[in-house]
């Protein structure tokens, strides 16, 4: 009976201890992702009631792909990144 105890104990803290870290420790500023792609359709579409409920996702105009960059947000530190306003 005392071999189950230590060994469900042992188990128990050997998956509390390395659990944890690998998680603890992510930075996640040094992965480095590829950009997004944005789909955009430009055009609005103006049909309304019963056409646009009918209307098959073929007669649809066509999307546009955009590709996102990420801002110069990045490279400010201190201050500057505190204060930094996305609309200017």
């Amino acid at each position: 009976m005392k071999n189950i105890i230590y060994i469900i104990a042992l188990i128990s803290i050997s998956t509390i201890t390395y659990a944890g870290p690998k998680d603890k420790n992510y930075k996640p500023w040094k992965d480095s992702k590829a950009t997004s792609t944005l789909v955009t359709n430009a055009e609005v579409d103006q049909t309304k009631g019963p056409q646009a409920k009918n209307q098959k996702n073929w007669e649809k105009p066509e999307a546009e792909k955009v590709k996102i960059t990420s801002s110069d947000r990045s490279s400010l530190k201190g201050p500057q990144a505190k204060n930094y306003k996305p609309w200017k």
